[in-house]
């Protein structure tokens, strides 16, 4: 009798331990980082800008110690250098699930970039809708326009109808947008009189319709971020790897807002 009620016992101490157990692996379930739950990463889409493209051009006060060989075009192929914002939110959106140990390569699992030096909104369109098609992605980052302005010479509202088509692409392949406000930038650099006053008016614009955007979509104000000047800027039009990672936390703080 004593060893069926010691058998009983033991079978009850045990099933309860199971439960405990139970509970516990469901505690620290709950508690621990959900790594898989946003690892889709997010697209960062645009131009120059988004490539993170600098280390060419002479500025007056940004970069005075900088000349121009008679080549341009080989000087950029041979001296360019790359510092993508999306390195640095990668490692954001790394380190806010504790999965950043793995440095660099971890981030790359977060955040990648997909940009085209020199190309206007409307080119860009075709290139975007394919890298939409290598998703799965978390989210679309989009900043383009500075070149239909400065160099087509394309209105502030030609350039917004370009923006929105990018934008209807990642809506139609069902990723969520971030769109950027376009950088400040020093045009008297390339051009002066009407010219000048036209296209800075229309850049302010485009910035300003991006901006009137909030109210159906994730806006990310890079312009009010980035002031114009050797902290942030490497030349008259590009951010430095220091302006970079500051449109970088911009852009983590708007996929956090809005809870992408």
């Amino acid at each position: 009798m004593l060893g069926g009620i010691r058998t009983a016992v033991l079978r009850h101490v045990s099933r309860l331990l199971h439960g405990c157990g139970s509970l516990l692996h469901r505690l620290a379930a709950l508690c621990t980082p959900r790594l898989n739950d946003h690892v889709r990463p997010v697209l960062c889409f645009g131009d120059s800008i988004t490539e993170g493209y600098h280390n060419i051009w002479p500025h007056k006060t940004i970069a005075p110690q900088r000349t121009l060989p008679a080549n341009v075009n080989s000087h950029e192929h041979a001296a360019l250098l790359c510092h993508p914002y999306s390195i640095r939110l990668g490692s954001l959106l790394a380190d806010d699930v504790g999965d950043g140990a793995g440095g660099y390569k971890d981030s790359l699992r977060y955040a990648r970039a997909r940009a085209y030096s020199g190309w206007t909104a409307e080119e860009l369109l075709p290139v975007l809708r394919r890298s939409l098609r290598e998703g799965p992605w978390r989210c679309a980052v989009i900043m383009a326009g500075c070149n239909d302005i400065l160099w087509r010479n394309a209105s502030a509202a030609t350039t917004l109808t370009h923006l929105e088509a990018l934008y209807a692409a990642c809506d139609e392949a069902g990723v969520p947008v971030v769109a950027l406000s376009n950088t400040e930038a020093d045009l008297g650099e390339f051009f002066s009189g009407e010219q000048l006053a036209e296209r800075t008016a229309a850049l302010r614009e485009v910035a300003a319709g991006v901006l009137q955007m909030r109210s159906k979509r994730a806006v990310a104000d890079v312009r009010a971020a980035l002031p114009l000047g050797a902290q942030h800027f490497d030349d008259a039009l590009h951010p430095s790897p220091a302006g970079s990672d500051r449109i970088a936390e911009a852009v983590f703080q708007a996929i956090k807002l809005h809870g992408l």
